[in-house]
């Protein structure tokens, strides 16, 4: 009998773990592992903490990185905002946003200097320049 309870509890528990991540807010993951000087934890003109307040304030769940992109750091995100890297992404980091990408996830890439996002960006056939836009 004792198991018989034992095991109907861990099958409640799981369903509700379940049931709460199939209705969990979608994740917005703002990349900080590339040496951006403009982040969400900052309140400058140019910081990101009301970019990341409107997507809060819209039900969206919020967390910032600064370890490298792969994989299993993309694996929980809907979106990844990659913003003003001055440090170039790694081969592996590229591949790993393209995956992220191939299994529906979004992406917004906001740039200061194009240089360190070329690697992505022409995977992506994004053509750039280093001039002013007009």
């Amino acid at each position: 009998m004792h198991k018989n309870i034992s095991f109907a509890l861990l099958c409640v528990i799981t369903f509700l773990t379940l049931a709460a991540s199939a209705f969990a807010a979608p994740l917005v993951l703002f990349d900080e592992a590339h040496a951006q000087q403009f982040v969400i934890g900052k309140e400058g003109p140019l910081d990101l903490s009301e970019l990341a307040a409107a997507y809060r304030a819209n039900g969206f769940q919020v967390k910032t990185s600064a370890r490298p992109l792969t994989d299993a750091e993309l694996a929980a995100a809907d979106l990844l905002i990659l913003s003003g890297p001055f440090r170039p992404l790694d081969t592996v980091e590229v591949e790993a946003v393209l995956d992220f990408l191939r299994k529906g996830g979004g992406l917004a890439v906001m740039l200061h200097i194009p240089p360190p996002a070329l690697n992505l960006l022409r995977q992506l056939h994004v053509e750039v320049a280093n001039g002013t836009l007009h």
